[in-house]
């Protein structure tokens, strides 16, 4: 037992752990006015194992998180640049992309299945990098949690970069094959996202204080009142 004030037993806790070679990793938070402090102690407070804290942890993404929301509105060179920091960064291709940016997706929108693999190809094909776009595709297509249409989509688009790389084919001799395969809207549909049009129409822009997410503005508003 400890008959100190709540700061002596706080530094004595402190020094208990530093002698058994821990490190000690603090956060205060008063976000919307509710006070919090996290506290982690690798190798010794962990709940669940160090690998899951990694891939639970919402803040890794936060510095990309406006370029993401606005991904249909950033230009070629912040594309580029927003590709090549997510490749740095080095996230799981099954990372869901909203919990990594800290957002409450609207169920049923393209933000709420979205994945890192996902969000990489279509950074990809935007960028016209289709060998990449068609790596990251098959990763997309091989794990499967997307709904039958949005799947049906990437398959198509799929075999449509398969002979797009290929320099002694041409989309024109298959196109017929492919829209009996795969329907007259979709081939056409993934033919413009070829040329770099409706890439991101299921990610619409949350707006800068996510007043367009249902779901993400009734959390907030949640945490208003429960501080008042």
């Amino acid at each position: 037992n400890f008959t100190g004030s709540t700061s002596e037993e706080y530094d004595w806790l402190c020094t208990l752990l530093h002698e058994e070679g821990f490190e000690i990793y603090c956060q205060d938070y008063d976000h919307l006015g509710v006070n919090a402090c996290r506290i982690l102690v690798p190798g010794f407070s962990e709940i669940y194992p160090v690998e899951d804290l990694l891939w639970e942890n919402n803040n890794s993404a936060v510095a990309l998180r406006h370029d993401i929301l606005n991904i249909a509105g950033l230009s070629r060179e912040q594309r580029n640049d927003l590709a090549q920091a997510l490749d740095e960064q080095g996230h799981d291709p099954q990372q869901p992309v909203a919990a990594l940016i800290g957002l409450a997706p609207d169920r049923g929108t393209g933000w709420e299945t979205l994945r890192i693999g996902e969000l990489e190809a279509l950074l990809a094909l935007s960028l016209k990098q289709y060998e990449k776009a068609t790596d990251h595709l098959d990763w997309v297509i091989q794990y499967g949690q997307l709904n039958p249409e949005r799947l049906g989509r990437y398959r198509c688009l799929l075999n449509l970069l398969n002979i797009m790389v290929d320099d002694e084919k041409e989309i024109s001799a298959y196109r017929a094959a492919l829209q009996h395969l795969h329907g007259i809207e979709t081939v056409s549909d993934c033919e413009a996202m070829l040329r770099g049009k409706q890439i991101f129409d299921h990610l619409p822009f949350p707006g800068n204080n996510m007043e367009n997410t249902r779901t993400h503005r009734q959390l907030i508003n949640a945490l208003r009142l429960a501080r008042s």
